[in-house]
């Protein structure tokens, strides 16, 4: 082999050698907030008193008119309004209130 030979093959190891691969960009990564683990600590059940809590207090114009209206004879919207000092439209959507509450409560409405 000459010297030229010699040198040129050196040379071409020499640039094999030198050539690194190209480097390569991290893969893409969402703009989001990183995920949140599970909770250790386990939700707590609602307490009895508040589950169970039905009617009004005493006293209240709700009360009031839960008594009037579970009497024997019931109760008409004219006894209601003078009861609670309410308008005839306000006595009447207490009344569509509570009876959505009641049905939905059951079942009987989605």
């Amino acid at each position: 082999m000459t010297e030229v030979e010699a040198t040129n093959e050196a040379g071409a190891e020499s640039r094999t050698q030198e050539a690194k691969p190209k480097a390569t960009r991290a893969p893409h990564k969402p703009h989001v907030a990183p995920k949140r683990g599970k909770s250790a600590k386990k939700a707590t059940p609602p307490k009895a008193a508040i589950r169970g809590a039905k009617g009004a207090r005493e006293g209240s114009k709700k009360a009031t008119i839960l008594e009037l209206v579970r009497r024997k004879a019931g109760a008409t919207l004219e006894e209601l309004v003078k009861a609670t000092g309410w308008n005839a439209n306000g006595v009447q959507g207490f009344h569509q209130r509570a009876a959505r509450q009641e049905n939905e409560s059951e079942g009987r409405f989605p």
